[in-house]
């Protein structure tokens, strides 16, 4: 029995202000395991020339904003302290616009850089 253990997602990229995001979540219409949720990982993008960075939400900023209470979005922690935003895409949205500069926010950036057809290896 052959196993596909690939992931399907749906991407969604959205410009706020000067800043490109990307949310990435399970395939509309995918199904999810019981017990699990659909849950988003978001990213901030910077696009110059061939390189794309990609910087994912920092969690730890993040729940301590959502701890102190002083995030200014609606958000829950569960018992296993996953952070729920809760906020409404214009919530978030205007959120992200105000705190789009804010140190550490989103963690340390991976940079991929498009490769010439002549630098992309061969395929064996």
């Amino acid at each position: 029995e052959e196993r596909d253990d690939r992931t399907r997602l749906s991407a969604r990229l959205t410009r706020v202000g000067e800043q490109l995001y990307l949310d990435l979540s399970p395939l509309d219409g995918a199904d999810v395991a019981p017990l699990l949720l659909p849950v988003h990982g978001f990213y901030r993008l910077e696009l110059q020339g061939d390189e794309l960075s990609l910087a994912d939400l920092n969690y730890e900023p993040l729940e301590r904003l959502a701890r102190d209470g002083g995030a200014g979005l609606p958000m829950a922690i569960d018992a296993r302290k996953n952070v729920v935003i809760t906020a409404s895409t214009a919530e978030l949205r205007r959120w992200l616009a105000a705190h789009a500069g804010d140190e550490g926010l989103f963690a340390a950036p991976t940079t991929l850089r498009r490769m010439a057809a002549a630098d992309s290896p061969t395929p064996r």
